[in-house]
């Protein structure tokens, strides 16, 4: 996941627009079905502090602070062995595309 928002992001859906045919089975697997009826089919609007509360966003971040926030976060795959980071992405991409067959 790790997914950052700004404190003023929000996030929604247009009725009338279909998502990704994956997208509802992912967003269903983050928030449960119930919330993501309602952002996808109601209309509803989330804030980031909402999205980070039922889980779709892993933290929010000030715009002031994003820059030195997403360096700490890299800081450790940047200083890794290459393979073995590219091999933990492969891992855990496998993984993912076997739950959302």
């Amino acid at each position: 996941k790790n997914h950052r928002s700004g404190p003023k992001t929000e996030f929604f859906n247009t009725i009338g627009h279909l998502p990704q045919p994956s997208d509802p089975a992912r967003l269903s697997a983050l928030v449960g079905p119930a919330r993501a009826k309602l952002l996808l089919m109601a209309g509803q609007r989330w804030s980031a502090e909402q999205a980070l509360t039922f889980g779709l966003v892993d933290d929010v971040v000030h715009p002031d602070a994003l820059d030195t926030t997403v360096a700490a976060l890299a800081a450790d795959a940047l200083g890794a062995d290459p393979g073995h980071v590219a091999a933990i992405k492969s891992l855990i991409s496998r993984r993912d595309s076997r739950r959302d067959a």
